[in-house]
């Protein structure tokens, strides 16, 4: 559960310049799209998603380096990026927002009582996707600490940053 409880430490300034890039945006999907966009920057151990059926917004989480859901490091990675991107959601729009499902492709772990406490919803195993899903009625809603004057630096400096990395 190790992952689990490093993931709900890392609060969206622990992400530097990207992690106020994010702070800065005008409302939560302004938001979603940089962090989807520029995730990588942060150094993340997974590639993630973003879409919308109506009625849940849904991130989708896979593993960079390790393809097989059997691999002990695929099941961190999963671990750690899903408790750090509530930390992060939470950071951003506030405490009430929880998952209403979470989904992962891997058997429950010896720790599976853990994801419920630490992700704060119901989780199914063994699924096809690595998916944490939320009402999408909070995606239009304007983000608490925008800041329209100061989003100018820190995402500049993102994208300066991510044509380094390509």
């Amino acid at each position: 559960a190790i992952a689990l409880r490093a993931g709900r430490r890392m609060h969206i300034t622990a992400y530097g310049t990207y992690g106020y890039a994010n702070l800065c945006a005008a409302t939560v999907s302004d938001a979603i799209a940089f962090g989807v966009k520029y995730h990588r920057i942060a150094g993340s151990v997974v590639d993630m998603a973003f879409s919308t059926d109506g009625q849940n917004a849904v991130y989708a989480y896979e593993p960079l380096i390790w393809s097989d859901p059997s691999q002990d490091l695929y099941r961190f990675a999963i671990e750690f990026a899903l408790a750090s991107h509530l930390t992060v959601i939470q950071d951003l729009v506030g405490k009430a927002a929880k998952p209403v499902r979470v989904s992962v492709a891997y058997p429950p772990p010896a720790h599976a009582r853990a994801y419920r406490t630490r992700l704060q919803c119901r989780v199914d195993f063994l699924q096809p996707n690595n998916e944490m899903a939320f009402d999408a009625a909070w995606i239009a809603k304007p983000l608490p600490r925008s800041n329209a004057e100061s989003t100018g630096m820190p995402r500049g400096q993102t994208m300066n940053w991510s044509l380094d990395v390509r």
